[in-house]
């Protein structure tokens, strides 16, 4: 039996949260979605959650512990270190980019300006990852 996927969203711009909280429901309303204003507060639901997210995707520009930051502790816990997170930014400089991946990002998204794209690129994550994985996406 698919189980269904669960995301959990850090990012500090509430229009954005709207724009990808509305793409996940697009691709699958099943998808049970999580959300984090900063990346403190993305540690402490990955430290309290009773079943942990699927993925997690990560703004690198927020307040308090940015998404580079959050990434080291994340990838630092016994308990979270097997998550897949997605670095999700506006730069799409190659630096930030290899920098992300060293710090130990599963992938890397560039937020795109063109909501078709932008759904198009999340889309993709999660069908590799329902391929690696026995989820379901509609």
């Amino acid at each position: 039996m698919e189980k269904k996927i669960c995301v959990l969203y850090a990012d500090d711009d509430a229009d954005d949260v709207e724009m990808f909280q509305e793409i996940l429901r697009e691709i699958d309303r099943s998808i049970l979605f999580l959300y984090a204003a900063d990346g403190l507060q993305a540690l402490r639901v990955l430290r309290e959650a009773i079943v942990l997210p699927d993925v997690v995707f990560l703004d690198i520009n927020m307040p308090l512990i940015n998404g580079k930051e959050c990434l080291m502790e994340i990838r630092r816990d016994e308990n979270l270190k097997t998550i897949p997170v997605v670095m999700y930014s506006t730069s799409s400089t190659e630096h930030e980019v290899v920098q992300c991946l060293e710090l130990g990002a599963s992938d890397y998204l560039c937020k795109a300006a063109n909501y078709k794209k932008l759904r198009e690129d999340i889309e993709s994550i999660l069908k590799n990852l329902r391929s690696t994985q026995a989820y379901k996406i509609n």
